[in-house]
């Protein structure tokens, strides 16, 4: 998705920092706050388990990949836009908590650090949506509604496509578990991706990357009330997968 969109964008004219903002919004999905609790309802609780492990590792790539994608073109060198991935807190935070997993130090559930935790990630998602109204109240009539058209088709149509295939070369014993990654990956466009343009670039002329971002994350989510509806109804009856 990343090279098909990376061409596309290049096809079509864009060039830095709209480029990158074109290829964020058309290969990150809402596997969060959309994809759980969609897969949680399409497929019970091996959806729901699936989608949080799909969500946890997509993070990672988020924060790595996405970063650098939404860097590039802000003025400073390849080298340098690589240097800002590794100034963002979140992979050494994955670091320790995977080294605490490693050495069974991992506090319980029940602990007060693990519910506060808890409480700080559950706030995320309104502080998102939040962001995402803020975004959304700046879109005007001055959008490029060309490139939200075309980087909304790959999310929705192309990147199902992509998955199912993903999952065949992949192979899946469990049939349900191949049925939800193809699912969270077909979710519209990630409301993080809004957070890391508006964090790492800085566009020029008619048109933001931000409101590039922001009008694709919103038509993307009104638009896969079908796309998703027809997707988990031929996933669910065995007609894909």
């Amino acid at each position: 998705m990343v090279l098909l969109a990376e061409g596309v964008g290049r096809l079509t004219g864009h060039s830095e920092p709209l480029l990158g903002a074109f290829v964020l919004v058309s290969i990150f999905p809402n596997t969060g706050n959309y994809g759980i609790p969609l897969a949680d309802f399409a497929f019970g609780a091996t959806g729901r388990s699936t989608a949080v492990l799909v969500t946890a590792l997509q993070g990672v790539l988020l924060y790595t990949v996405g970063i650098y994608i939404a860097a590039r073109g802000s003025g400073g060198s390849p080298l340098a836009d690589m240097r800002r991935v590794f100034g963002v807190p979140l992979i050494y935070a994955v670091v320790v908590a995977l080294a605490l997993r490693w050495v069974g130090a991992v506090p319980p559930t029940e602990s007060t650090v693990m519910q506060t935790l808890e409480l700080l990630g559950n706030a995320s998602i309104p502080v998102m949506l939040l962001i995402l109204g803020i975004q959304l109240s700046n879109v005007d009539g001055n959008s490029d509604f060309q490139s939200v058209g075309i980087a909304s088709a790959l999310k929705l149509l192309l990147a199902p496509v992509f998955a199912f295939a993903a999952v065949l070369a992949v192979g899946f014993q469990n049939q349900t578990v191949a049925r939800v990654v193809v699912l969270l990956l077909a979710t519209p466009t990630g409301v993080t991706t809004i957070i890391l343009v508006g964090a790492f670039s800085h566009g020029t002329g008619d048109q933001s990357p931000s409101e590039l971002v922001s009008a694709t994350v919103f038509l993307t989510t009104i638009a896969s009330a079908v796309t998703v509806t027809l997707l988990v109804w031929l996933l669910q009856s065995g007609l894909v997968l």
